[in-house]
């Protein structure tokens, strides 16, 4: 640190030392054609140096030249010459600037006339400020006595900043020590107060996880026992109802049997009373056919009385005959004879007709019977599918158990995996909390560990 700043106070003179041939040369070149002429001393001035930054660097017919933001308002002229500092340090020198043009109150043209390192040109921004005494600058004596005594006060300088940093490294170390030794004693009394929370915390957690476990054992429990009663209600529920429309099914079967079996006997009855009326109008179609060859012979007969009436007309003898039928259980004519029979067949088909009513009457209650029997055969099947339901509803009550049972020691498990864990973090906080503060980042983790356990604590806490 010393040798930087030495090397800082020193680069200046040494720049300078530099820089006096070269403004040697430009003064002589400034003086008349009679080298043994005394030239005046310049005139020495009691304004303020102009001073200001660069504003633009360009390169024209191979002279370098600076654009200036001071001029004629500062008592700038042109032939004056102005010194350049690095626009970073302000000790640094960089060169010299002379001024060829002033163009305004506040603007200049300066070519560059010397430059003390190739390797870092004149930039816009470098600091420039202008150089009254140019026989100074002239004098190496004066040059050299300015250079000893920046010397010694750089020596001073840097003797001054050396004591001040040793009274600063001691302080430093004193202080050092002692928050040393409180931030150990702050360690230890910090690590004994977590552990023992830690102790605390840990008991206090098993028995909240003891706790937590009886709770939900009971809590399984319970929720097996209802559920067994819940499905054992449904199930003997849906048992019972099912015999009972079993009971009614079967009591309404035999019901409609013995309906069927009534109107089967009816029907057979009516069929009896059918084949009876069958045999009967056979018997009335022989009857009619008898009266048919009745009429005949009645008709022959009355040609043959009609014969004797035309004999006796004409006066011819003849036998008379007697007009009966030719049924000998009746003693009538034949058109009393047509009119009985007439009647007889227009009941018998009166008969007939109430017989094929009363047939279809009970072919419609036969069919209804049947029908009435089908749908009974399908409730049975139906309650059959209900009784397979219950008892595939039984086997799925013992899968639930078995499931159930596997959830709970799933559960047990995962619950004994979990405390698990829980105890390696915490075994893993303490090792974390018991090391020593060396870094940040130590120090971060343990502030957010104790943040995380005291935030863990707290809830714990509340009721």
């Amino acid at each position: 640190m010393s040798f930087r700043l030495s090397l800082c106070g020193r680069l200046p003179l040494m720049t300078a030392l530099l820089l006096v041939p070269a403004l040697v040369t430009l003064t002589s070149c400034s003086r008349s054609e009679d080298p043994t002429a005394v030239a005046p001393l310049p005139e020495i001035r009691s304004r303020i140096p102009a001073s200001g930054a660069v504003v633009t660097i360009s390169t024209t017919n191979n002279q370098i030249l600076a654009e200036l933001p001071i001029g004629a308002k500062q008592g700038l002229e042109p032939g004056a010459f102005l010194r350049v500092y690095d626009a970073t340090d302000s000790h640094l020198l960089k060169g010299m600037l002379q001024v060829t043009e002033v163009l305004g109150p506040e603007r200049a043209i300066a070519r560059q006339v010397t430059l003390g390192d190739r390797q870092n040109p004149f930039t816009p921004g470098d600091r420039v400020r202008e150089v009254l005494d140019l026989a100074g600058l002239a004098d190496p004596r004066a040059i050299e006595q300015a250079a000893r005594t920046a010397a010694k006060n750089a020596d001073h300088l840097d003797s001054t900043e050396q004591a001040r940093f040793a009274l600063l490294r001691e302080q430093f170390q004193k202080e050092l020590v002692a928050a040393k030794a409180r931030y150990d004693h702050d360690l230890a009394s910090v690590r004994t107060q977590y552990e023992g929370q830690l102790s605390a915390s840990d008991a206090a957690h098993a028995l909240d996880v003891q706790r937590r476990e009886q709770e939900l054992r009971t809590d399984m429990a319970a929720l097996k026992a209802t559920f067994s009663e819940q499905v054992a209600a449904g199930v003997a529920s849906q048992r019972q109802g099912s015999n009972a429309r079993l009971t009614s099914l079967d009591t309404e079967k035999e019901n409609l049997s013995r309906q069927v079996q009534s109107l089967l006997t009816q029907a057979d009855e009516q069929n009896v009373r059918i084949a009876a009326l069958v045999a009967r109008l056979a018997e009335k179609d022989r009857d009619y056919a008898a009266q048919l060859r009745a009429e005949v012979e009645t008709r022959e007969l009355l040609t043959a009385k009609l014969s004797e009436l035309e004999s006796r007309l004409s006066g011819k003898p003849t036998s008379s005959l007697a007009v009966l039928s030719a049924d000998l259980h009746h003693g009538e004519t034949v058109l009393e004879r047509l009119t009985r029979l007439s009647n007889e067949l227009a009941s018998e088909q009166d008969k007939a007709k109430r017989t094929e009513a009363a047939l279809i009457t009970t072919r419609g209650a036969l069919t209804n019977v049947t029908e009435k029997n089908t749908a009974l055969a399908t409730q049975v099947e139906a309650l059959a599918s209900a009784d397979n339901t219950a008892i595939e509803l039984g086997k799925q009550l013992t899968a639930t158990k078995e499931k159930l049972t596997a959830t709970e020691q799933q559960r047990a498990e995962l619950e004994l995996a979990r405390l698990d864990a829980e105890r390696q973090l915490y075994d893993l906080a303490a090792r974390v909390l018991r090391l020593a503060g060396s870094s940040p980042e130590t120090m971060a983790l343990q502030a957010r560990l104790r943040t995380v356990l005291s935030q863990d604590d707290d809830e714990k806490s509340k009721p």
